[in-house]
């Protein structure tokens, strides 16, 4: 709801100076002209647009009633969309790893291992590089 506050009062020109959002306001005017409701409740699940669609929404000439309404209720949607999936998505997980208290250490252990291999590779990568960068450059050989 800031955000569309902000787009009333600054979107036009918070959109023109940043040229990655042009075109994604483009598309969310476009969206806008003919869905302008489903547009509202939703713009939280479009990926690439729900950064600006707020800005653009503010820009255009939704009513602030209008646009805190449907807001409210995407709102909901959303956040009970998004508990539910996360409980699905736990139960699945239980379920398919129903042992899982007995692996805990091993996973653990391993994940600890390879952050550790990642770590020495990466500083020995780093002091190679070091010790390059300090050697002289050597010289060219002459064209026989």
């Amino acid at each position: 709801s800031i955000i569309f506050f902000i787009g009333r009062q600054y979107g036009s020109r918070l959109i023109a100076k940043r040229p990655s959002w042009q075109a994604n306001a483009e598309k969310v005017y476009s969206l806008l002209e003919r869905h302008q409701t489903i547009l509202i409740l939703t713009f939280r699940f479009m990926y690439g647009l729900r950064n600006v669609t707020p800005f653009a929404i503010g820009a255009s000439h939704v009513s602030r009633s209008r646009f805190l309404l449907l807001n409210a209720i995407g709102a909901v949607v959303w956040s009970i969309t998004v508990a539910w999936g996360g409980y699905l998505f736990g139960k699945a997980f239980q379920h398919f790893f129903d042992d899982i208290k007995r692996y805990e250490l091993y996973v653990f252990g391993g994940l600890v291992v390879l952050g550790l291999v990642i770590w020495l590779i990466s500083r020995i990568h780093r002091r190679r590089k070091a010790q390059r960068a300090l050697q002289p450059p050597e010289k060219p050989k002459p064209a026989p």
